[in-house]
């Protein structure tokens, strides 16, 4: 064992420990109401405010208050800092699921998790949503070309999928692991790959589950939104909608060429944390993608004025608009009965759940970065936020941190 290894050591167990943590606190999968359909249904034929169940959670909830209780080695400060932050994240996050439906405890938490938005992000998202008028073009592009065209960009950019490494899961797996699995990526439209991992888990097997967090496998998926799952190497695409035209390019450089890419980079640092993302890492992940959906041409006006939406159903919570005010103010911004009711479910889920201002947040934040000469490389170490870039710095000069191997795509 060498010097950095020896100084390293300490914090394996707490990085295992978080990773398991991980994925287990799904908090937006526990935030999907189970009784939306019939919820929606009602309101838009009422004026009655909507009341949601949520599902059960599932995890062992003591396991992973065991697990936030552990101790943090202070030997390396920075790491230090980084667990002990995340830690306080997740546990936060932990009592949100925990606490569904209490709506001042869910703002509060999620609004010291991910922030508010400011008047700059405020004033910004009206004059996109009055700018920008409402965009209704055809979707006819089904959910399997996306698939395929990411699938594509994950092995154009040298990351390594599942379905490519049939020979060594083969030595990896028992015969009834392997068949599963092989069941599953061989299947013609790959559907519900987060049932596929829910079913993985029930199995107990602990070779399948390290075997499928090997390699990224990307599958079509429940999730109306496309998601990239860095914990588990997932990427699910909604297979019960269809895409506008540029939309498999547009997901291509958002999901893979920023979200996975930055999870690869953080796999191949010393530690995982760098992989499932420091503390607050988001609001600088979603503008990333997002920036780089412009500096590329793939930006699309109906995804920002999408976004544009959501900041001001963030906005209209935190002035403490009810559900109902909230529909109708997105209405009066041309917004339809179904964008309406989407943009407010996303602010109310929970309880009060603000995280989506950090879209739009983020863009002007990476724009000002750009203006200031910003350092996009070491954006790629991992999953990192700008509010990290001098602690980041740190530990590459201590040699902790590596530069990153995968590099972002912008022609």
């Amino acid at each position: 064992m060498n010097d950095r290894e020896i100084e390293l050591s300490p914090y394996r167990e707490i990085d295992k420990a978080l990773l398991n943590v991980e994925r287990e606190v799904k908090l937006t999968y526990y935030l999907e109401p189970l009784n939306e359909k019939q919820r929606k249904e009602e309101f838009l034929k009422s004026k009655q405010e909507p009341k949601f169940v949520y599902k059960e959670i599932a995890y062992d909830q003591k396991e992973v208050e065991d697990k936030l209780a552990r101790e943090v080695p202070d030997k390396v400060p920075e790491l230090a800092t980084i667990y002990n932050n995340k830690k306080q994240e997740l546990g936060l996050m932990h009592e949100m699921i925990k606490r569904r439906g209490d709506s001042d405890f869910i703002m509060q938490a999620s609004s010291e998790i991910y922030g508010t938005p400011n008047e700059d992000v405020i004033d910004y998202a009206i004059t996109l949503v009055r700018d920008i008028p409402p965009i209704d073009g055809p979707k006819n592009v089904p959910a399997e070309h996306v698939r395929k065209v990411m699938e594509e960009e994950v092995r154009e950019y040298g990351l390594e999928l599942a379905i490519d490494r049939v020979d060594e899961l083969r030595e990896i797996l028992d015969k009834d692991g392997f068949e599963m699995l092989m069941d599953y990526l061989n299947a013609r439209n790959r559907r519900y790959l987060d049932g596929f991992m829910e079913k993985v888990e029930r199995t107990g097997n602990d070779r399948l589950k390290e075997a499928v967090y090997k390699f990224w496998i990307i599958g079509r998926g429940r999730k109306y939104l496309t998601t990239v799952y860095p914990a588990e190497k997932n990427i699910t695409v909604c297979g019960r909608r269809k895409f506008a035209e540029g939309d498999a390019e547009r997901l291509a450089v958002h999901e893979i060429g920023v979200h996975a890419l930055r999870a690869a980079n953080g796999y191949e640092q010393p530690l995982a944390i760098f992989a499932m993302g420091l503390d607050g890492y988001e609001r600088t992940e979603e503008g990333l993608a997002v920036f780089f959906e412009e500096k590329t041409g793939h930006a699309s006006k109906e995804v920002l004025r999408d976004y544009a939406g959501r900041v001001i159903a963030v906005s209209s919570l935190l002035q403490g608009m009810n559900f109902r005010q909230t529909f109708d103010r997105l209405k009066d911004y041309k917004f339809s009965d179904e964008q309406a009711w989407k943009l407010s479910l996303r602010a109310y889920r929970g309880g009060g759940f603000v995280k989506d201002h950090i879209y739009l947040a983020g863009l002007l934040d990476m724009r000002e970065y750009e203006k200031n000469g910003g350092d996009f490389e070491i954006l790629y170490v991992g999953k990192i936020g700008l509010h990290h870039i001098p602690l980041v710095k740190r530990l590459i000069e201590k040699g902790i941190v590596k530069k990153p191997k995968y590099r972002a795509m912008l022609t």
